[in-house]
């Protein structure tokens, strides 16, 4: 009979909290300004609600305000991370892709977040939460205009967070008989999976399968939701009211200012207990290791063309001394580490009266943290290789910081041409045959003025780069240097893989690897 009731209590308030078609959080140009770095919405006319500081209770003497990432963002050398980055998915002529997410803690659970960004501008199309106990492996799928999943680890419709229902049963959960479905339009892009919070093993004592939540994912869904609701205080109606924009905004109507004073998603990990106690009630979660694994596969059974899998970019450090918890439905991103806000302190060293406030700006980018992180993916060259029997080799060029630095001011010659579609990069290539004789020319290419790729695209991509070189039709290699425009860096902050096609037996044999860069 509970059984019953619950499922009569659940569908009357769920609903599907996936952001669409909006951007990833925009920021203010101007490098070096004393305005730099607020949170813009989507219109860019407006600064985002994260409020820098909440007061905090006299009762807890809590702060809530963001804690940006300590330790520096980096590409994990073991494969395992706090995020993945997937650098490219394919649902277009035939293709398909599958996207394979793991936990490899043999004890703790990891909630985390799937966010879809499209090609061109980093807009995040898509997003949606895992719940991954421990060892657990979750899977989905993109083809033919759809995210689809059959696993047990993502609800396939979530409580409203306004309903103030967090119980579900594991059948809300997707299964074979009841997929996870969204639709999702857009042919090309990027994912990353951000690691958001992970399960202590004493989170509650009571609970004999706290340590690993093995089949208890409706208990991890719950605890997330209480750990939301003590570490970022108002995300509820903050959500019912602003959700639809992709974060919490403060907007103006009639002249009074909307504030639904939500704390940045970037916390401490003991938030909302006042000491490390991580038993206390509503806080269940701490930074995650570098426990997350991945691997995508591209597949075409159109043309007959052999899967291509290609393990995950590992991110070490996204949480370093912190936890990043989002709302469903709210847009995520990786500069979303490096939040800064309003800082209190308790200038009378009296816990019962009101902290100072030593500035009182809302939540901001730190742009310096940000630039350095963006150093973690740098890469000034890379190598390209073909063979007589090649087709459709290409690069593909993944830049996820590519936006966020350019919005910053673009002083660091990454870029060039900035428009509305934010630029594109330049570099210089030798080609040489298997004899290492080098063509006699020196190529100079930006994708947004060649002939490869009109478009200037987050994800870009570059083929057949032989073609009109002496060797074209050979074996051989190219190498290329991407080129410094004046700036303090040299190089791209981007992922560099290679396809490589030849065809075997009449049937196109293809590969997928991440190209040698340095």
């Amino acid at each position: 009979m509970r059984k019953k009731i619950l499922s009569m209590s659940i569908a009357a308030v769920l609903t599907v909290a996936t952001s669409s078609s909006v951007m990833a959080f925009d920021t203010s140009g101007t490098s070096g300004s004393a305005n730099d770095g607020p949170i813009l919405v989507q219109d860019k006319t407006d600064f985002a609600a994260y409020e820098g500081n909440i007061l905090p209770s006299f009762a807890t003497h809590i702060l809530h305000s963001p804690v940006p990432s300590t330790g520096d963002l980096r590409i994990a050398a073991n494969g395992r991370g706090d995020a993945l980055i997937f650098p490219l998915f394919n649902q277009s002529q035939g293709w398909g892709t599958e996207i394979v997410v793991r936990n490899t803690d043999q004890n703790n659970a990891i909630v985390a977040k799937v966010s879809v960004y499209a090609n061109d501008d980093s807009r995040e199309v898509l997003d949606f939460n895992v719940y991954l106990s421990a060892s657990d492996v979750v899977r989905f799928k993109i083809e033919n205009g759809n995210l689809t999943s059959e696993d047990g680890s993502i609800l396939r419709y979530v409580p409203s967070p306004s309903s103030n229902v967090d119980d579900v049963d594991e059948d809300d959960f997707a299964s074979t008989g009841n997929p996870f479905t969204r639709p999702l339009t857009i042919n090309s892009g990027y994912i990353v999976v951000y690691g958001m919070a992970q399960a202590s093993t004493d989170a509650d004592p009571a609970d004999s399968h706290s340590q690993r939540y093995h089949k208890q994912h409706p208990r991890l869904f719950a605890n997330y939701r209480r750990d939301l609701d003590v570490c970022r205080p108002d995300w509820r109606i903050g959500h019912l009211n602003a959700i639809d924009t992709g974060t919490f905004i403060r907007y103006t109507t009639n002249s009074s200012v909307e504030n639904y004073s939500v704390a940045a998603p970037n916390q401490a990990e003991n938030c909302g207990t006042g000491a490390t106690n991580l038993a206390a009630p509503g806080n269940f979660f701490g930074d995650v290791d570098q426990s997350l694994t991945g691997t995508v596969r591209l597949y075409n059974s159109t043309n007959g063309a052999r899967d291509m899998i290609l393990p995950a970019k590992a991110i070490a450090n996204f949480t370093s001394g912190n936890k990043i918890i989002y709302a469903e439905g709210e847009i995520g991103a990786l500069q979303d580490r490096q939040i800064i806000g309003t800082r209190w302190e308790d200038a009378d060293n009296d816990p019962n009266t009101p902290d100072v406030a030593v500035n009182n700006e809302w939540a901001m980018y730190d742009e310096a943290r940000i630039r350095a992180d963006a150093r973690a993916f740098l890469v000034s060259s890379t190598t390209y290789t073909f063979a007589a029997a090649s087709v459709a080799n290409q690069l593909v060029v993944t830049q996820p910081y590519k936006r966020t630095l350019v919005q910053l001011g673009n002083d660091d010659g990454y870029w060039q041409g900035i428009s509305s579609d934010f630029g594109g990069f330049s570099f210089i290539y030798n080609v040489f045959n298997e004899h290492e004789e080098m063509d006699n020319k020196v190529y100079t290419h930006s994708p947004h003025s060649s002939g490869i790729n009109i478009l200037r695209k987050e994800v870009e991509s570059m083929v057949d780069l032989e073609n009109g070189t002496e060797f074209a039709g050979e074996n051989g290699y190219a190498l290329l240097r991407f080129t410094n425009l004046g700036g303090y860096n040299s190089g791209l902050p981007a992922i560099v893989t290679q396809m490589l096609g030849s065809t075997v037996g009449g049937a196109p044999q293809l590969n997928w690897i991440y190209s040698q860069t340095n």
